[in-house]
């Protein structure tokens, strides 16, 4: 088991360093509420984004997969947050035609984590 598990937890990448010790539901939402309070992050997307993680964490903890517990669900939370927030500073259009980014940020590795397909190689 501790193999799946330090392969569940390994390759998280982050755009921000705030995220990247990131390992429990409070020090994801105290990064959120800080950002709150901070004037960066709106109240009600706060809320929602409670929501959203708490579904997310019961599905993960809940899936009966060998080491998806509250660390990883509070990570893969994380990278979503850091992708979504840096939309904001730093945004990227993606041109009609492109292909598969994998540098300098693997999105098809974030994608496959959030999704639970982990373990699928790209192609």
């Amino acid at each position: 088991m501790q193999s799946v598990r330090a392969d569940l937890l390994k390759d998280f990448q982050f755009h921000s360093p705030m995220w990247a010790s990131v390992t429990s539901r409070a020090q994801f939402l105290g990064i959120l509420q800080k950002l709150v309070e901070a004037g960066k992050l709106d109240q009600k997307l706060y809320l929602g984004w409670e929501d959203f993680y708490n579904n997310y964490s019961t599905a993960v903890t809940g899936s009966g997969v060998p080491g998806a517990d509250e660390e990883l669900a509070s990570k893969v939370q994380a990278t979503i947050a850091d992708c979504v927030l840096n939309q904001f500073v730093d945004p990227y259009t993606f041109p009609s035609f492109h292909q598969r980014m994998l540098e300098p940020y693997n999105y098809y590795a974030f994608g496959q984590r959030y999704t639970g397909d982990k373990h699928r190689s790209p192609q």
